[in-house]
């Protein structure tokens, strides 16, 4: 599903738009997943930020390593869900993930997730992504 937030983006089709936000969520997704430091700083806006986090609202720089330090053994994602505004994605969807935190291996139960994409110079950046449910 597709929601348009304004009209400049009409010019696009809605397919488009899913899959670019989708493409755009699994990307990221894999590159956490495969501890690409190089790709995650790329990916990653320079005001990026999570705020349903162990220690609270967190910047780029702490979420960072905090993604490259834990341990994700599989995922899946379903139940892509799109709003667009001309540079502005944002990503709803279901994610069942088998990983380690801290140590400890977190229940594998699908939970909400949101992923909001900015469209700056250099292509699209993930500016801020969190649990829709809480882990801790």
């Amino acid at each position: 599903m597709t929601t348009f937030l304004s009209n400049p983006i009409m010019a696009q089709t809605k397919s488009n738009l899913q899959e670019e936000g989708e493409r755009l969520t699994r990307q990221f997704w894999e590159t956490v997943k495969t501890k690409n430091k190089v790709e995650l700083e790329k990916i990653l806006a320079p005001n990026y930020q999570s705020a349903l986090h162990k220690t609270g609202v967190v910047n780029k720089a702490t979420n960072m390593a905090d993604m490259l330090g834990d341990k994700i053994d599989a995922y899946e994602l379903t139940g892509f869900n799109v709003a667009a505004t001309e540079n502005t994605l944002v990503v709803t969807y279901m994610a069942k993930v088998i990983q380690t935190i801290d140590g400890k291996t977190l229940p594998s139960k699908s939970s909400g997730r949101i992923s909001v994409w900015t469209k700056s110079k250099s292509g699209w950046q993930l500016l801020a992504h969190d649990y829709l449910k809480p882990l801790f």
